[in-house]
């Protein structure tokens, strides 16, 4: 049976740090010498309901804490949708995570999407001031003193084999 791209396991391993799965269905058909399906030769899913699970999605980023959602593997891809969570008491809802390419026929890249997060500035450059964006937009704002309240819709490119290499976007 293959498996899954080395720098997806290395990944794996270490982004769901603690947290309950409270329930859960798989479904593989197919010869497991074609795992993972990618050529449309079987079917492999598996979805699990995450519950208060500690996710740290790449290096030197603060945890997403207390994450509820669901996890999907299907096919050749991971799906991640969080109902819940919070980054540094941040609340944050509805955010959507897809990783491409398990099996490692091309670099696998985790892709998140948040809805609008709505917070105040000092949380928000609490959390820029704690994660790799002090080099960019808080080298910016070292001296700023922001107030009052802040909307934002983010969004992350994380490259599994690269992590460092995270990109931001976001409103």
């Amino acid at each position: 049976m293959k498996l899954f791209a080395p720098d997806l396991v290395k990944w794996l391993s270490a982004a769901f740090l603690d947290g309950q799965i409270s329930a859960g269905t798989a479904h593989i058909r197919g010869n497991l010498q074609d795992f993972p399906f990618t050529q449309d030769n079987g079917e492999f899913s598996i979805e699990a309901k995450l519950n208060n699970v500690d996710f740290h999605f790449a290096p030197d980023w603060p945890l997403m804490n207390k994450v509820n959602g669901k996890l999907a593997f299907s096919g050749d891809r991971i799906i991640i949708d969080v109902a819940n969570t919070d980054i540094m008491g941040i609340p944050i809802d509805n955010v959507h995570g897809l990783i491409e390419n398990l099996s490692g026929s091309k670099p696998s890249i985790l892709s998140v999407a948040t809805n609008v997060v709505h917070s105040d500035f000092q949380k928000g450059f609490a959390l820029v001031h704690a994660s790799p964006l002090e080099k960019t937009v808080g080298k910016m704002f070292k001296k700023a003193q922001l107030y009052g309240d802040i909307t934002l819709k983010l969004g992350l490119t994380v490259p599994l084999a690269q992590a460092e290499n995270t990109t931001v976007s976001g409103d």
